[in-house]
């Protein structure tokens, strides 16, 4: 739960570090027991240090991992009673603290924690002493933003956020100062020196505008089908969106995927084929390029199969000699394929004539024999085959 850093216990220590003030951001968090609280310190919208209990109970500047992993905290989740601090250290509050828990604090206390508190009030980091602009040798896509901050740092240590104070300038075209102190707009590639200027203090810093990068990605067409019964495919084309606006064909160039391989395979060209397996299903294809996706959906559709047809009508052949079977399969629609490489060949009488799986029958011995084949659980008709 946060709250306001003055009803925070300890919040005369966290006045006297010099970061109670509106230069000075600083978000409490109650952690759920008490006195257990922590103060992030926040620079250019970045936890750049916390305020947390060291080993004795004294309030102090920690290191941001240690505080947000809640080391040295211990001694502020005591069920009564403070660990004092260091005589006279900034963060003695055992009287503040002590007040607080016992419900009542004398008169002599009383004024003496007012005056004290007053006094933290009234010190301040005093004027700004130099200037430096974050994050260090910046650089942004072109066509986007990229937010710099200028941080004031003062005589006694302590640092300021002061982007929204401070005048900032560029001195060329290629990045702009955008809509907001300290936004930089990468406008065409190359490099700009950006300057924040506070008062009588200055920083510069140089930004490198670096080429568009992809921003979205997208497959077309978007959903498809594809008819199983005669084993058509789809192209699938991807293209880029970049920061800059444009965009391009970059099929060749992604990388593509597909959710169901058992039911729709895709090329490294974006060609969505039904995987042979099965009759029925549905797959996501994805393209992929600088870690941006796009999608689109791929259904294998069995349309009912109308006829299976073999050819020729008869074929006659010498012990040895060889015939070409072929396959056509035909949809409601009216539309045959050839489907004889898809197609299951029989023989009824292998020892008189052998069919292989691409429907080549070779004569073995003189005699009669039917070949037919079988395709999405339908025969086609019988083929006689003399062999003399």
């Amino acid at each position: 739960m946060a709250t306001s850093i003055a009803a925070a216990p300890g919040a005369l220590a966290f006045e006297r570090l010099g970061l109670l003030s509106p230069a000075h951001p600083v978000d409490c968090i109650f952690l759920g027991m008490d006195r257990r609280w922590l103060a992030i310190l926040l620079f250019a919208g970045l936890a750049m240090a916390m305020l947390g209990c060291d080993s004795s109970g004294t309030v102090a500047m920690l290191p941001v991992s240690d505080a947000a992993a809640g080391e040295g905290c211990d001694a502020c989740a005591q069920d009564s009673g403070d660990a004092p601090g260091p005589e006279g250290s900034a963060a003695d509050t055992s009287s503040v603290e002590a007040g607080s828990e016992s419900g009542a604090v004398d008169e002599a206390g009383g004024d003496a924690g007012e005056s004290d508190a007053r006094a933290a009030t009234d010190a301040s980091p005093g004027p700004p002493t130099s200037l430096v602009i974050l994050p260090p040798s910046p650089q942004v896509p072109v066509g986007l933003t990229l937010q710099l901050y200028a941080i004031a740092r003062h005589a006694d240590g302590s640092s300021s956020n002061v982007t929204s104070q401070a005048t900032w300038t560029s001195d060329e075209e290629a990045a702009t100062i955008g809509g907001f102190p300290g936004q930089i707009l990468g406008n065409v590639q190359g490099m700009a020196t950006i300057e924040a200027k506070l008062g009588l203090l200055s920083s510069t810093t140089t930004v490198t505008v670096v080429p568009a990068v992809i921003t979205a990605m997208s497959v077309t067409p978007s959903s498809s089908t594809i008819d199983y019964v005669c084993g058509t495919s789809v192209q699938l084309t991807a293209f880029a969106t970049y920061s800059d606006g444009s965009s391009q064909d970059v099929t060749t160039e992604a990388t593509w995927e597909t959710s169901a391989p058992s039911q729709v395979t895709v090329s490294s060209s974006g060609l969505a084929a039904p995987a042979g397996s099965t009759y029925h299903g549905m797959a996501t294809i994805s393209a992929s390029l600088d870690a941006v996706t796009g999608n689109a959906s791929v259904q294998v559709d069995a349309l009912i199969l109308a006829s299976l047809r073999a050819s020729p009508m008869s074929a006659s052949i010498g012990v040895g000699g060889t015939a070409q079977m072929y396959a056509a399969a035909g949809a409601p629609d009216g539309t045959m394929c050839d489907v004889t490489s898809q197609c299951s060949w029989q023989s009824s009488a292998p020892g008189v004539a052998s069919v292989s799986a691409g429907g080549l029958v070779t004569g073995v011995a003189s005699g009669m024999a039917d070949v037919s084949c079988t395709y999405m659980g339908a025969m086609s008709n019988d083929v006689p085959v003399t062999v003399q």
